[in-house]
């Protein structure tokens, strides 16, 4: 599709210069998909899935905690053991665009790491094949509908927010470059911000 969308503007072009007479691209009618927007995780959800998590595969179950901790994008849960610095409490992922991303490593996976490194492994986690789905259909399994992992990204960014971190604090933590981006990320309720109201 984005290939077709890309010919599409070059064949507009290409109409506007008088290559051609018509772009034949306008009549696929290809839209965007709007795609539901991934919301924060509550409390209640989290310590819900956390009693039920324990019957889940061991990839499943650190995956969730490295998203939790870090709010990295599934992909990026399979850190090389290589780019994990206890030492120095560093964590290296490997994000979209063949960039890279150094963040604080939470001490919660520490027993994780010490774990993957007595059994000798490559990767910080082990993902199989469709992933997302799995956990999707576990998610479902448990009837919980409209929880994705990537919404415990969503719930890292607001929480910081909720605690007061700053923007810019935050966009460093979870790797976002783009303050447009970021915003899509941070779902603030009203009652969150109810004592600015004591400033004025």
């Amino acid at each position: 599709l984005v290939e077709l969308r890309g010919l599409g503007a070059v064949e507009q072009e290409a109409v506007r210069r008088g290559y051609i007479q018509a772009n034949p691209c306008t009549r696929l009618k290809l839209k965007r998909k709007n795609t539901k927007e991934k919301r924060e995780i509550s409390q209640d959800e989290l310590e819900y899935i956390d009693t039920r998590i324990h019957s889940c595969p061991e990839w499943m179950q650190d995956a969730w905690l490295v998203g939790l901790k870090q709010g990295c994008r599934l992909s990026e849960v399979k850190v090389r053991m290589a780019d994990v610095d206890e030492k120095h409490g560093v964590i290296t992922f490997h994000v979209k665009g063949g960039k890279t991303h150094s963040a604080p490593l939470h001490k919660d996976l520490l027993p994780l790491v010490a774990r993957r490194r007595e059994q000798g492994s490559e990767y910080l986690v082990d993902l199989p094949m469709y992933a997302s789905k799995l956990i999707i259909q576990w998610l479902r399994s448990i009837d919980v509908q409209d929880i994705s992992f990537h919404c415990l990204r969503v719930t890292v960014v607001t929480r910081l927010a909720r605690a007061g971190y700053s923007e810019t604090q935050t966009m460093e933590y979870v790797g976002h470059c783009s303050e447009m981006v970021h915003s899509i990320y941070r779902k603030l309720k009203p009652a969150d911000l109810k004592h600015l109201g004591d400033a004025l």
